[in-house]
């Protein structure tokens, strides 16, 4: 990374202004409410099932959009039994959205939140510190391994914050997706190279301990168009793109031509209806306890 060039990641202020912006061009919270009404019944009665309350983890939950959805969905499943949700998230910007979000959000009051402002080594740091691990009957993991220094390491530690029919699920790009490609083409020259983590590890992982799991893969896409408009939103959807703070500002001349020009032409991009879509695959891991 050019030496004016800041990773997003190192500034959690600009990431809280970027990451909605990136939400509004993505279906990714419509695509997992339509995966968990068709796949998640079976899956949350594999853990909920008779139990007197339900020990949620959030880990990097960030707004709270996809838990909302979760617990949506969780609730109309078990509608009388009170749901502890404790949500790790290192971002304060993001918990102050989160539970905003929840005071608009009906129907919550079996719920009770527990909130934790660290990262996820800071967490484990302190379960191992305290010598106690609480269990939990569900973890979820949506999108947030990118920034983790140990993929297997962080996997295997939540996996044993698990109740004995606890379940992990892990949402993260699909080894192919054009995201993933553009990451793994242009990771070293964005510094990108520590976040450059998608399905193909995971499952790489899992099946290196001989960890039983179901992967899911789900259509997405993500509309970029506003990139190549010059405008603000653009600004602000490159940024998260590249995961590099006012990209268009700081990149060197040849670096941002270049990547402009690869999202506007490579093979995963398409036009559709007027705008400028890069497709966006993800996968949803269900691992066993």
């Amino acid at each position: 990374m050019a030496s004016s060039m800041k990773s997003l990641a190192a500034d959690p202020s600009r990431y809280a202004q970027v990451y909605p912006v990136f939400l509004s061009k993505t279906n990714d919270s419509q695509i997992l409410e339509t995966f968990l009404d068709e796949k998640f019944t079976e899956y949350v009665n594999s853990f909920a099932t008779e139990k007197e309350a339900i020990k949620i983890l959030g880990v990097g939950s960030g707004t709270g959009k996809a838990d909302l959805i979760i617990l949506k969905t969780i609730q109309k499943l078990y509608p009388e039994v009170p749901v502890i949700y404790e949500v790790l998230e290192p971002n304060k910007k993001h918990i102050i959205k989160f539970k905003a979000a929840i005071s608009s959000t009906p129907n919550l009051k079996n719920v009770t939140f527990v909130w934790s402002q660290q990262t996820c080594e800071e967490y484990e740091k302190k379960v191992k510190d305290e010598k106690e691990c609480k269990k939990f009957d569900f973890i979820h993991m949506i999108h947030m391994l990118y920034y983790v220094k140990d993929v297997a390491s962080t996997i295997g530690f939540f996996r044993r914050c698990l109740e004995k029919t606890g379940k992990l699920i892990i949402s993260i790009m699909k080894g192919s997706s054009g995201y993933t490609v553009f990451w793994n083409k242009y990771g070293v020259r964005l510094g990108l190279s520590d976040y450059n983590v998608s399905s193909d590890q995971v499952i790489a992982t899992l099946e290196e301990q001989d960890i039983s799991y179901q992967n899911i893969e789900l259509e997405n896409e993500l509309d970029i168009t506003d990139c190549f408009k010059g405008n603000e939103t653009g600004n602000l959807l490159i940024d998260f793109l590249t995961h590099t703070c006012n990209f268009n500002e700081t990149a060197p001349t040849d670096l941002k031509t270049e990547i402009v020009e690869y999202l506007r032409t490579s093979e995963y991009t398409s036009e559709i209806g007027g705008k400028i879509i890069l497709e966006n695959k993800l996968a949803v891991i269900m691992v066993d306890p």
